[in-house]
């Protein structure tokens, strides 16, 4: 479980950098809006670190692993009104990672006797 955390988080923080890096190709300067895209996709690389660092610790860190696991859980909160909201396909994608690093997390810490 381990390693699909590991690799769930890393798609999380390459799709953040995507998603960043694209801000200046789909909005002309530094608008409002623009800064709301660049800043979807900052918490999808902050998330995608979070994540990263509750796997290499294998949930040994309790606070790190309760903290990640809560944003997880207000990550999913926000993507499923965001999907219904806009009917955007691309929600379901980082929706799908977000479940995985939750379920893996999960996993990982029941291993080590904890329950988020």
């Amino acid at each position: 479980m381990r390693l699909a955390h590991s690799i769930a988080a890393s798609l999380m923080v390459l799709g953040g950098l995507g998603h960043s890096a694209f801000t200046p190709a789909a909005y002309d300067g530094l608008t409002e809006p623009a800064m709301w895209f660049l800043s979807a996709g900052l918490m999808m690389i902050f998330l995608g670190f979070l994540n990263l660092s509750m796997a290499q610790t294998g949930g040994r860190k309790l606070t790190l692993s309760i903290l990640t696991q809560l944003a997880n859980i207000v990550t999913a909160l926000f993507l499923i009104p965001l999907q219904i909201a806009t009917g955007a396909a691309q929600p379901y994608g980082l929706l799908l990672l977000v479940g995985i690093a939750f379920v893996a997390g999960a996993s990982t810490m029941r291993q080590k006797g904890r329950s988020p």
